[in-house]
């Protein structure tokens, strides 16, 4: 079966074009996705330009090829695949073979998101359920559009299956892991991550604001240096240093979104010593400096 061609002929049907409409903002439990839109992009990708957002973005390509500009990695995004773009991610797009794109985006909230950190940066070629899924989450958030907000119940149905397709799309990259030799990959179920990444990510939370190492860290959860990096990358596909400075770089970004600190004072509490080594590794990271973000991405208080 194609999953995207019943997506297509539901999407036009509701006739979600670059509709907005919030949803399910009162739902805050740490593991369900809330503040949800959803919106259909069929214009030309040269249009949508760079962006940045505090919250996650669900990209599922239903016919245009093309890539992703994930701070500044190009990562391939196919028909009948779905990306989800972690918060302070810089992202564009780029490549497209068609003038016009057509793709579904699914943003939201999400309290937690470590356990989803296999994701990060690695399309999933969804499966029919989760196309059945989409179908019916497009359903129920455009089912309110005759009327001036969605009802509870659409609300609680729409955050659920997202969360369920969340779900799918772990268990699929865990399932490509283990295929490329990452035979305890099957340990990360039921939303729990290994307990040594969990106390990785949960002291790195913790210590934003510290000159973080790879031996400091091993050495507060007690292992060696080598083997928490070794684990780290084979387990989750992303480089224990790669995920310091995305952490580092998210707390940047939202504090620059939501706080009027001085850039330095920001630096500072990312864990640099100078406003320019935050500079530095910031336009490394994001490929613009600080103030260019913030003068660009940030709302005027």
């Amino acid at each position: 079966m194609n999953t995207t061609e019943p997506l297509i002929r539901i999407a036009r049907k509701a006739n979600v074009i670059n509709a907005y409409q919030y949803v399910n903002t009162d739902c805050r439990e740490a593991s369900i996705p809330h503040s949800i839109r959803i919106f259909l992009r069929d214009r030309p990708a040269s249009s949508l330009g760079k962006t940045i957002h505090n919250q996650h973005t669900m990209v599922i390509n239903l016919q245009t090829p093309g890539k992703a500009l994930i701070d500044r990695e190009q990562v391939l995004l196919n028909p009948g695949q779905a990306l989800l773009i972690f918060p302070g991610q810089l992202h564009d797009y780029a490549n497209v073979k068609q003038e016009n794109i057509y793709w579904l985006f699914i943003g939201f909230l999400l309290d937690s998101n470590t356990e989803y950190l296999p994701l990060l940066n690695n399309p999933v070629t969804f499966s029919e359920e989760i196309s059945r899924d989409l179908q019916s989450i497009i359903s129920s958030y455009y089912r309110s559009f005759d009327v001036k907000a969605p009802k509870t119940k659409d609300e609680m149905q729409i955050a659920m299956r997202l969360k369920l397709i969340l779900e799918q799309l772990l268990q699929i990259r865990i399932a490509q892991l283990i295929s490329l030799g990452n035979s305890e990959a099957g340990k990360y179920t039921n939303g729990t991550a290994f307990p040594m990444i969990q106390k990785t990510c949960d002291f790195i939370s913790k210590h934003l604001s510290s000159s973080l190492s790879i031996e400091m860290i091993a050495s507060a959860i007690h292992v060696s240096p080598g083997h928490l990096r070794n684990e780290f990358q084979r387990r989750l596909g992303c480089s224990l240093g790669k995920y310091i400075r995305y952490m580092k770089m998210h707390n940047a970004c939202i504090l620059m979104d939501t706080t009027e600190l001085p850039i330095a004072e920001i630096g500072l509490r990312c864990g640099y010593g100078s406003i320019y080594a935050f500079s530095r590794a910031f336009k490394k990271e994001k490929g613009i400096s600080p103030s260019e973000y913030r003068s660009t991405y940030c709302p005027v208080k």
